[in-house]
């Protein structure tokens, strides 16, 4: 599958039905994050990455903690943080792990458990 159509189409409703899992089981500590960076103009960059270069690159557009749009080809991120202030988090994945994520059930049953095994595989850098 083209990694636009994957990104768009598997990557972006997987991001959002753990979204819903964590609100289910974490009311008070979601509406907390959600309501922080609500009614800001915040975005969050994720590059792909495919036998060691770079395949893709993805702003996603946030309301909250929810994604309303996806801008390929382009890697920006903007974090309005009421503390820090304005931070630029990206980060960097092979899109094998990606697609690993998206098949393990563990994001829904035991969201806690399964994370620390995918995070070796994932690189956090900041923009200038």
């Amino acid at each position: 599958m083209d990694l636009d159509k994957f990104i768009k189409e598997e990557f972006v409703p997987f991001r959002e039905r753990v979204v819903e899992g964590v609100q289910a089981r974490h009311p008070h500590m979601f509406t907390a994050i959600n309501t922080m960076l609500s009614g800001k103009e915040n975005k969050m960059g994720l590059q792909v990455v495919e036998a060691e270069k770079v395949a893709g690159e993805y702003t996603f557009h946030l309301n909250g903690i929810y994604i309303t749009s996806v801008d390929s080809g382009q890697l920006l991120s903007e974090i309005h943080h009421p503390m820090l202030g304005v931070i630029r988090p990206y980060a960097i994945v092979e899109r094998k792990q990606l697609e690993r994520m998206i098949q393990d059930k563990g994001f829904f049953d035991d969201l806690a458990a399964t994370i620390p095994q995918y995070l070796p595989g994932v690189t956090i850098k900041f923009m200038q």
